[in-house]
């Protein structure tokens, strides 16, 4: 049975120091290490951000932890992110394209430490919630950053457009799949190590929607969840309109669910291979 719950930020250290949270029934894990992804796809001009504000919190946890960058463009993020190598910083190019999804994958297996967690390129994650985050990180086998709970802030908010057709998008999710989730697009996830490089496998999408493959399958999987309302500040990307991007992420959910039922056995290989290649993939 998968336990659920919505985290409020009365529960987390102002100062953002690492607290020893403990769940409803009193968990608590040891906490080895930390492993940070960011994926990075032609991000010269905002990668130095993230880096600079999720550091030194990852340095004041005082655990053992890694930074891994996956790149997948052709600007000069490797040579900014090879400038961070002696702060616990490694990255990692790839000739082809990759996908959100494929690069946050690459880096859960090549990840090392018992805390798995992917942030966006962007630093839109305020450095003060990565912490809230490694506190819940703690005690849940999966914590949710979501900008649509009661406390969460924009710092700086989303068009108009955008915040509608993100709240379309969770009534489908959570219609078809299931997700209890406000927010499943919210570019800030922490899970455990051994669910989340299992949920790498059973994972198909490689775009923007890998999130909702993700929760889908932790969920399955019967992973203790937790949303916690963050402040975001919200960064365009203005290399996929948001027109374009809605109606493949609509039809990626719908992918999702029509791949888990029990007749996915008889569909031939070519349909998958379609299905993949047309609205999983960037």
């Amino acid at each position: 049975m998968v336990e659920f719950v919505q985290g409020n930020r009365a529960e987390s250290d102002n100062k953002g120091r690492l607290l020893y949270l403990h769940g409803d029934q009193g968990r608590k894990r040891p906490y080895p290490g930390i492993s940070l992804i960011i994926p990075a796809f032609n991000e010269e001009d905002r990668i130095s951000r993230a880096l600079d504000s999720y550091i030194p919190v990852l340095k004041a946890t005082g655990f053992p932890f890694e930074i891994l960058v996956i790149m997948d463009g052709n600007d000069r993020t490797p040579e900014i992110v090879e400038r961070y190598s002696h702060l616990g910083v490694t990255g990692f190019t790839y000739g082809s394209k990759l996908g959100k999804g494929g690069a946050v994958a690459k880096g859960v297996l090549l990840s090392s430490h018992d805390i798995v967690g992917y942030v966006d390129a962007d630093g839109s994650l305020d450095a003060g919630d990565l912490a809230m985050m490694l506190n819940y990180a703690l005690t849940y086998d999966c914590v949710v950053a979501s900008r649509w709970l009661r406390e969460s802030r924009w710092l700086r908010k989303e068009p108009l457009f955008n915040r509608i057709a993100s709240r379309s998008f969770n009534i489908i999710v959570r219609g078809f799949l299931g997700i209890p989730v406000r927010d499943t697009q919210c570019g800030a996830k922490f899970f455990r190590s051994a669910i989340v490089k299992e949920v790498v496998t059973r994972a198909i999408v490689t775009n923007r929607t890998f999130d909702v493959d993700f929760l889908y399958h932790a969920r399955r999987m019967g992973a203790r969840m937790i949303e916690i309302p963050v402040r975001w500040s919200h960064d365009e990307d203005t290399r996929m309109p948001i027109f374009r991007v809605i109606p493949i992420m609509f039809l990626t959910v719908l992918g999702i669910r029509f791949m888990n039922l029990p007749l996915r056995r008889y569909v031939p290989p070519s349909v998958v291979d379609f299905f993949v290649r047309r609205y999983a993939s960037d």
